[in-house]
């Protein structure tokens, strides 16, 4: 999966979260794109794509929670 796909579903889970820990985040974002389980590569996946949306600036870490800047 790409990582700014993901990266957009990160988005769509902290627009209707406000903001999450990491974990829960991971979690929320693999039911986005159908994902009951998570398994080593789907974690892996949304990972990346947090650290994506990082990286471009889309969201931040605020009190070890993940939020939309």
């Amino acid at each position: 999966m790409a990582k700014e796909e993901v990266s957009c579903g990160v988005i769509e889970v902290l627009t209707n979260q406000i903001s999450l820990p990491e974990e829960d985040l991971i979690r929320e974002t693999a039911k986005v794109f159908g994902y009951a389980r998570l398994g080593g590569n789907v974690q892996q996946a949304m990972k990346t794509g947090i650290e994506f949306a990082l990286d471009k600036g889309l969201v931040s870490i605020k009190d070890d929670r993940f939020i939309i800047l």
